[in-house]
């Protein structure tokens, strides 16, 4: 869809890709939160160590707070 509406650069094609893409992230971020959380439900009660893991693996991967701010340069 994006090679079709980058080669005839019509406003259809964009609004369809773009609808398409939107779409397309919005079931991969629902079926992402399905499987971890049955991941995570059957692993807190048969592997505590696995769910923690994951649990510590997350919280470091995501940034928290707001990066600093450089002032002339």
């Amino acid at each position: 869809m994006y090679n079709k509406a980058k080669k005839s650069d019509n406003n259809i094609d964009w609004t369809k890709y773009t609808s398409a893409k939107k779409k397309l992230r919005q079931e991969l971020a629902k079926a992402r939160n399905e499987y971890v959380s049955g991941f995570l439900t059957e692993s807190i009660k048969e592997n505590p160590k696995s769910f923690w893991s994951y649990i510590k693996n997350t919280k470091s991967s995501d940034q928290v707070g707001i990066p600093d701010l450089n002032i002339n340069g």
